[in-house]
């Protein structure tokens, strides 16, 4: 038995639907995680993850959080203009817009069949940003948030954050310097449920192993076992 993949369009609140890249486990059923991309889209990498992540026993949805500006954007983050095309699409969102949706998405995929009653937020990038609007509107039981730098400007909101959270760093980020790492975590010391991990030398997108910067590979590796060891403590697979 193998993992499964399929697409699923969900209602936005407003109108239309938004569009988003399943993966089941071999089971069928599992806790989910709602996967929330970078600003390259729903592409290799997210596919690929939310793969790994299926196979661990979670079923996974990954919206696109694109879709208002058009309907399957994904960008190979090896091609020359990739970062030039992703920050134009992450300047056309509307960050707002996209936590609703992705909301919206966490809502519906709650209430699949085979999802057991507890699911969780991952997400990269732009999707941790996101993934952190998730935290503070929709109660997950567990998220993870990669280098996250829409954190910030939602701080604000960190006390609505009840579940426990995983924050992956890279040491050598040009977008999150140490002084706003250090503003993030410091909202969440008095949480002994909260975990932050810096990775020294590694720039921002260090998971991406089709990023021109992913140069730490090793490191990319223990994040990821962090990862699933996390999700195993706070998302059992075992526990409906």
């Amino acid at each position: 038995m193998t993992v499964t993949t399929h697409t699923i369009a969900v209602p936005a609140h407003a109108a239309g639907a938004i569009p988003a890249f399943v993966a089941e486990p071999p089971s069928g059923s599992g806790p989910g995680i709602l996967l929330l991309q970078g600003i390259f889209g729903v592409n290799g990498h997210i596919r690929r993850r939310a793969e790994q992540l299926a196979a661990l026993g979670y079923v996974v949805v990954a919206p696109e959080l694109y879709w208002r500006i058009g309907r399957g954007i994904e960008i190979d983050e090896a091609d020359g203009d990739a970062l030039e095309r992703g920050l134009a699409y992450r300047r056309q969102l509307q960050l707002p817009v996209a936590i609703d949706d992705a909301v919206t998405v966490f809502e519906h995929l709650r209430s699949m069949p085979g999802i057991f009653r507890r699911s969780g937020v991952l997400g990269f990038c732009l999707g941790a940003g996101i993934g952190f609007g998730v935290a503070t509107h929709a109660g997950p039981a567990s998220a993870v948030l990669y280098y996250g730098s829409d954190i910030p400007g939602q701080l604000g909101r960190a006390v609505h954050v009840r579940c426990p959270v995983l924050f992956h760093w890279g040491g050598d980020d040009d977008y999150i310097p140490e002084e706003t790492r250090e503003r993030i975590t410091g909202a969440f010391a008095q949480r002994d449920d909260v975990e932050s991990y810096v990775y020294p030398g590694a720039s921002h997108a260090f998971d991406n192993d089709r990023s021109p910067v992913f140069s730490r590979p090793e490191q990319a590796a223990q994040a990821w076992q962090r990862t699933t060891e996390f999700l195993g403590r706070t998302l059992p697979v075992g526990h409906h």
